[in-house]
């Protein structure tokens, strides 16, 4: 009887030990991510990074740098690649050096597309991109996610349409289409005729679903679609 009462009192106090251990350093672990997230915010040169990576890679490369999307995960990739090839791929990918170039060859051997040139960013601005895209990528492995707020072209906020499906029966957005005249179409996974779309916001698709900031940045004549809210969004271009 008495040894069953010692392992007992053993019991609780090794449950007390823990609780008391672990929680204080839960409760630490999240300060520390959210400590972070707010010193990172307020990074310059990250957040000149992450508007120059949302305009010119987030149509094709995934956000948290760790996702395949239209194109491979870009974390860690300044530690993979030589930063005069990264100037020079990422400034024109069909440059006559690549060709040959082993890597690229290994690129176009996985069937992904070829990229687009950005010869207007000058090296301060690819700069910012891969501090933005490394840091990124660390915060994202630990454990810390792509922050969702509103990101469209407030000039473009009334120049949005939706489907009558998403407005009267609730249905999640699964389809978003920015055209060539800078106008925008949310949907479901129907098809729809021209009467079906009706008028709204970005503003009000939003705070309908502000998951829909991931294809905010679509470039002219892009859409996305996805199989559920949960999903990852795809790309194509028109």
């Amino acid at each position: 009887m008495f040894v069953k009462k010692n392992k007992f009192v053993f019991v609780i106090v090794l449950s007390l030990v823990l609780f008391f251990v672990f929680v204080p350093l839960s409760k630490k672990s999240a300060y520390k991510n959210t400590k972070e997230l707010q010193q990172q915010t307020n990074d310059v040169k990250f957040k000149k990074g992450e508007q120059l990576y949302r305009a010119n890679c987030i149509s094709c490369h995934d956000a948290a740098m760790t996702k395949i999307a239209t194109a491979p995960p870009l974390g860690g990739i300044t530690k993979k690649r030589d930063l005069k090839w990264l100037y020079d791929y990422t400034r024109d990918p069909n440059a006559s050096k690549f060709k040959k170039d082993p890597i690229v060859m290994q690129i176009r051997a996985k069937n992904w597309g070829l990229m687009p040139a950005s010869l207007h960013l000058k090296n301060e601005d690819l700069d910012a991109i891969y501090y933005y895209i490394e840091e990124r990528y660390q915060m994202t492995l630990k454990g810390i996610p792509v922050p969702l707020y509103f990101r469209f072209n407030e000039l473009e906020n009334k120049n949005a349409q939706w489907c009558i499906h998403i407005v009267k029966e609730d249905k999640p957005i699964l389809f978003a289409r920015y055209n060539t005249k800078k106008q925008w179409f949310f949907g479901c996974k129907e098809k729809h005729a021209s009467i079906e779309w009706k008028p709204t916001t970005l503003h009000q698709v939003f705070d309908k679903d502000n998951t829909v900031d991931d294809v905010s940045f679509l470039l002219e004549g892009f859409y996305a679609k996805r199989s559920s809210k949960q999903s990852e969004w795809e790309f194509f271009k028109e």
